[in-house]
């Protein structure tokens, strides 16, 4: 059981400091009772300068989770295997798979770098579609089941160049911290669906509330009536709160915010958040320090 939770927001589609650069893409800076996490390494341009200008010392990771294999969470992880090269890396085996993504003509390639996936090898990989123990209180779901006829989140994402081979995205995982104030759930983009994310943490802990949802999820390009459907399993798991960005999209925020299915923050780059209590808060303190005169 876990007491304190801090979270920082390193990399995101926004930032909300003007010293600090955004991307698309997601990392999160996770202490819990001083064990320290690194959650997705963004897509790679701004992950070592934001965290050393927040004061991140992301060589002193006890652990790297990876939510899934796409290049915005995993574009800077061999710039952090280089500083933590002791730290075990938590991911799920179908990550280290080729992607692509297909819009019009051009095939994109969007999985994880060549130069990052060389350097996951045993004893350091976590490789695994079980759920899997970073520490005492933090779990990885493994593989998230899809609901019956469930498609693919995304129909323009591919195993393939040629289109061939949809993508359905099986190494998509969610990180779970059990706190006394309730479960943390985190997401990296919850490609697997928020039932089914859901779903799989009240199976894991089933005595336990979700105080809260953190990350991505997915739910731009979504329709409302699509959007609606997606966020009922909220009220249905009793989640206490949402803290989303990144591609879940400002229609989807905003008919959060609007429809108050439960407590709702937007997360933006650069933001401390803390557990109180049993819900996160941003932090008062101000996470960028001030530039030098």
């Amino acid at each position: 059981m876990i007491s304190d939770v801090q979270m920082t927001v390193v990399v995101e589609n926004q930032s909300s400091h003007p010293e600090l650069c955004s991307e698309h893409g997601l990392a999160l800076w996770i202490c819990a009772d001083g064990f320290r996490i690194l959650f997705d390494t963004g897509g790679g341009a701004c992950l070592l300068g934001n965290a050393a200008r927040l004061g991140i010392d992301l060589g002193s990771a006890d652990a790297i989770v990876l939510s899934h294999g796409h290049r915005d969470h995993t574009g800077g992880l061999a710039q952090a295997l280089r500083l933590c090269p002791e730290a075990p890396v938590f991911f799920h085996p179908e990550a280290l798979f080729p992607r692509f993504s297909i819009r019009g003509d051009e095939p994109r390639s969007i999985g994880m770098p060549v130069e990052a996936a060389a350097q996951l090898r045993p004893p350091r990989a976590r490789s695994s579609g079980l759920p899997q123990s970073v520490c005492p209180g933090i779990v990885c779901t493994g593989t998230i089941p899809r609901c019956p006829g469930q498609h693919p989140s995304d129909p323009g994402l591919f195993r393939d160049a040629t289109g061939m081979r949809p993508d359905p995205l099986l190494d998509d995982q969610a990180l779970v911290i059990e706190t006394e104030g309730g479960l943390v759930v985190i997401t990296g983009c919850c490609h697997a669906g928020i039932e089914p994310t859901l779903r799989v943490v009240h199976a894991l802990r089933p005595n336990a509330r979700i105080a809260a949802l953190v990350g991505g999820l997915h739910l731009r390009g979504c329709d409302p009536a699509a959007q609606r459907m997606h966020l009922a399993a909220l009220q249905r798991y009793g989640v206490g709160q949402v803290v989303a960005g990144h591609c879940t999209g400002a229609s989807a925020e905003a008919l959060l915010a609007r429809e108050a299915l439960c407590q709702f923050a937007p997360l933006r780059g650069v933001e401390r958040w803390v557990l109180n209590g049993r819900a996160l808060a941003r932090s008062e303190s101000e996470p960028v320090p001030a530039m030098p005169q």
